[in-house]
């Protein structure tokens, strides 16, 4: 007798009554559900075989498998054959695709298609059909010899070709997957890689690396050649960026992917390709060796190509690299002009070659300058700007960099209602694309933010970021988390944990030269080891702080090292600087470090 398919709610009810409880996990009945589709016959079987809510076991039993097989074996030759290529084909399938895979007339197919249709092997969908369970078509597939199997899978992958002979590029990810169970080798990396790109388009990026690994992974069977080579260049470098989108330029992957990428220009002899000298550049900055990033920075500059587009990447590269080294003069002059070199018209290239647009990128790493130089007031307008094109951009990695960094200049700038807006608006675009190397900082400047509010759990969410960095290898902004944990430490009165912060974060910059940061890490030190009584110490932190800041034109790191200092060490010749460094801020007049200095010098010296 046939029976209807149950609802999911009722496919609970029956799945607890036969385990004798009330209830089951939610998770579990969503997934027996998925796996039944309501087949009271199947719910019993798949409780029987086990099932976990985590897809780890198969839910296709031996018992389903007679009963299935048994069903499709009583069919009629075409009705079984035509099942044969509905399977192949996948969920769910259109007559007109039918008639182009198998070359029977519409009328004698249509005669067929009822046949599944009244024995429920099929059902109507409109325009389409698909199979009455996931379970059939699996069977029919099991049933299908390899020779019979690969044979169907071009019939279809043909018959797609002539369905969207005006569009084959919007076709290319289920072509792919023909050519390739067709064993048609070449066709199949061309149509992954032509899907590929498309899926890097829409940010689908775990499907982008999907489609080119599974490119490079059938280039191993052609034979050995110069074509051959370029080929797996060309995809390398194609991969390049939805990889580093997913998981950053400091990865293994990412690593693997460029280090491999210039082995093969070496092997070809030819120059390398700008977008390899970009990622191991940035992989050299992701490792904190700017030194060595500069160089390839200048070498994309330099490039015998000429290319505007390797131009402009290679002033990022420099510019960023001279900023974390602390020298911001040049990080000012190279962001400058790789946003004056920006040509519009390449964002295409850009974005499918280097994965992020590099005038909304620079415009938030030149406003971080014009803030540690001292202007507020133009740093918060160059990173608006900044995020404001990103948005209209809506190119998710894009997006995630000048978040992270605009709030990063917000929480250096006080600006609590501004960070919590930021944050706030990259834990929504963590639903659309989690990017982990750039969550970690996310994660401390939320901590950051809640210690700030008062909220006991904040310094532990700034520890996991830590701990987070050093796991996942994430090293670039490892001094950042740690100042913040030393600050955090400090407004819970954890004076020793919070200097212990600050030598490894002075630890870490003299080792890898990474100054942006040092002079701000002397003055919290300073300020620690005041209130932790020790003047003498405090005193050679706040004197090495001002020293830095003023050395690097850091205006505003000095006007919060001279504050620190007058505050603590009450002296009428720092009290005089401080005044003097005043009268050259000329904006962020209303933020909190601003008025603090002004409130000391407006105090009886």
């Amino acid at each position: 007798v046939p029976l209807d398919p149950l609802d999911e709610a009722t496919t609970a009810t029956l799945a607890a009554r036969l385990r004798n409880a009330d209830t089951i996990d939610p998770e579990l009945a969503a997934r027996l559900w998925a796996e039944t589709e309501g087949n009271p016959l199947f719910v019993i079987e798949v409780l029987r075989a086990g099932v976990s809510p985590d897809r780890s076991q198969a839910a296709l039993t031996p018992t389903m498998r007679a009963v299935l097989g048994a069903r499709l074996g009583q069919l009629p030759d075409g009705a079984r054959r035509l099942a044969e290529v509905a399977a192949v084909i996948g969920r769910p399938f259109s007559v007109g695709l039918l008639v182009s895979a198998t070359g029977i007339g519409e009328p004698a197919l249509v005669d067929h298609l009822d046949e599944l249709w009244r024995r429920r092997i099929i059902r109507d969908q409109g325009l389409t059909y698909d199979f009455s369970h996931d379970k059939l078509r699996a069977v029919a597939l099991e049933m299908l010899s390899p020779a019979r199997r690969r044979q169907l899978h071009r019939a279809v992958a043909e018959a797609i070709a002539v369905e969207f002979h005006n569009d084959l590029d919007a076709a290319s990810a289920a072509l792919a997957a023909h050519y390739d169970q067709a064993g048609m080798v070449e066709p199949a990396i061309d149509a992954y890689r032509v899907a590929g790109a498309r899926a890097v388009a829409v940010s689908a990026l775990d499907e982008a690396v999907t489609m080119f690994r599974r490119a490079l992974s059938l280039l191993a069977e052609l034979p050995p050649s110069p074509g051959r080579d370029a080929l797996e260049l060309a995809i390398q470098i194609a991969l390049g960026s939805p990889l580093v989108a997913l998981e950053g330029y400091g990865s293994r992957g990412a690593h693997q992917l460029y280090e491999r990428a210039l082995s093969l220009c070496r092997k070809l002899h030819r120059a390398v390709d700008p977008p390899i000298l970009r990622g191991l550049g940035l992989a050299r900055l992701q490792g904190c060796r700017f030194d060595e990033c500069s160089e390839l920075g200048q070498a994309l500059v330099d490039h015998e190509s000429h290319d505007p587009i390797a131009r402009t990447e290679g002033r990022y590269l420099l510019g960023v690299s001279a900023f974390w080294r602390g020298d911001l003069a040049r990080a000012r002059q190279y962001l400058e002009g790789a946003i004056d070199a920006y040509d519009v018209s390449h964002r295409h290239e850009h974005l499918a070659l280097y994965a992020q647009d590099p005038k909304a990128v620079c415009l938030v790493r030149l406003a971080w300058v014009d803030l540690w130089a001292g202007d507020a007031g133009r740093a918060d307008e160059r990173a608006r700007s900044a995020l404001e094109l990103a948005v209209d951009l809506d190119h998710l990695m894009t997006l995630w960099y000048v978040l992270t960094y605009a709030a990063i200049i917000a929480a250096e700038s006080e600006d609590l209602v501004r960070l919590a807006e930021l944050l706030g608006d990259a834990e929504l675009l963590e639903k659309r694309l989690p990017m982990r190397y750039l969550m970690i900082v996310g994660e401390a400047l939320r901590g950051w933010l809640d210690v700030c509010k008062g909220s006991p759990g904040g310094i532990d969410r700034i520890v996991r970021s830590v701990a987070r960095s050093r796991i996942d290898g994430e090293s670039l902004h490892l001094t950042y988390t740690l100042l913040l944990l030393a600050r955090a430490r400090g407004m819970a009165g954890e004076l020793r944990e919070g200097r212990a912060a600050i030598r490894e974060g002075l630890s870490l910059s003299h080792r890898r030269n990474q100054g942006y940061l040092e002079a701000e890490l002397w003055r919290v030190d300073g300020e620690l080891a005041y209130r932790s009584g020790e003047a003498e110490a405090a005193a050679a932190s706040l004197h090495n702080a001002v020293e830095l800041a003023s050395q690097q034109g850091a205006g505003w790191l000095e006007l919060r090292a001279l504050h620190s200092f007058a505050n603590r060490f009450p002296d009428q010749t720092v009290r005089e600087q401080l005044g003097d460094l005043v009268e050259t801020i000329p904006s962020g007049h209303d933020l909190p470090a601003f008025r603090a200095a002004t409130d000391l010098l407006s105090e009886p010296g």
